[in-house]
């Protein structure tokens, strides 16, 4: 069984609303690989309901 590592996913979040189009924000991501953090964070861009998700960088936490 692999160990889980945490990830932090940096996204841009779009909001039609801001005057600036929208802002950072990040996310913490439990994975075992780092293309697994990938497909998750990729789930959640799919599955943002308002405005967007937009990954930005994604980085192991140590």
């Amino acid at each position: 069984m692999q160990k889980m590592k945490t990830y932090t996913a940096k996204f841009w979040r779009i909001n039609p609303q801001s005057s600036r189009g929208g802002y950072e924000t990040t996310r913490k991501i439990e994975a075992t690989t780092k293309k697994k953090a990938e497909k998750k964070a990729d789930e959640m861009t799919q599955h943002c309901v308002y405005g967007g998700l937009v990954l930005l960088e994604l980085t192991e936490d140590i």
